[in-house]
């Protein structure tokens, strides 16, 4: 017996394709520019078609993760974010380095108190220094499907260098493989985790080279 759920997301996607038909390149789907002028890559977004229905591919370098990893250790250091008034916690929200970005701007949206600048000035000297230091971490592997309404939706961090057109593609193939079960993660990938000196070599790396300042990603 057909699952009734499935079967009605399985045209969902079909006809979503059908009306909104992706502009390939090779078979893929690619909304980014290729080469990259980068050092070290950190993510990429592409697409493909599998089955009549489409499949798009969010892809980070495991460095992604653990920078992630180490702006939220960041904020668990500085503390709680200092409370403002009912108004001003109507219009803040926590995206963090877009607070940052404009948080010495004028705006009649965002109404930052002084101790939420110097708040904010504290998380971005202590996220630099720990960038600088590394913390223990380790990041593995990892692949997350979901389904979605327009299609199929693929969460994917492995340790791969994505710079070049030559490189997705490459990326691609295997994520491919990975969707129709031809292969699994952990035989792919084998090994120890991303780790606190393989940050520190990264950005030795990232320093040294005259294209990339060592800026975040």
């Amino acid at each position: 017996m057909k699952n009734m759920h499935f079967e009605r997301m399985r045209r969902t996607m079909l006809e979503h394709h059908r009306r909104h038909p992706w502009k390939l390149n090779g078979g893929l789907f690619i909304p980014h520019r290729y080469p990259s002028s980068k050092t070290l890559s950190w993510w990429a977004d592409f697409g493909f078609i599998h089955g009549r229905h489409r499949v798009m591919v969010w892809w980070i370098h495991p460095r992604m993760k653990y920078a992630d990893a180490i702006e939220n250790k960041a904020f668990e250091i500085a503390g709680p974010m200092p409370i403002g008034s009912p108004i001003e916690e109507r219009k803040l929200s926590r995206p963090p380095r877009s607070l940052r970005r404009i948080k010495r701007r004028k705006s009649s949206a965002f109404e930052l108190t002084d101790r939420r600048i110097e708040y904010f000035d504290r998380v971005t000297a202590i996220e630099d220094r720990l960038r600088e230091e590394g913390i223990e971490q380790l990041v593995f592997p990892s692949l997350t499907i979901k389904r979605y309404p327009w299609g199929m939706g693929v969460s994917l961090c492995i340790p791969m260098e994505i710079l070049t057109l030559c490189q997705l593609r490459e990326l691609a193939g295997i994520a491919k493989q990975l969707v129709k079960r031809e292969i699994m993660l952990s035989e792919a990938f084998p090994g120890k985790g991303y780790s606190k000196q393989d940050w520190l070599q990264d950005m030795d790396l990232r320093k040294s080279h005259p294209r990339d300042d060592g800026s975040r990603p």
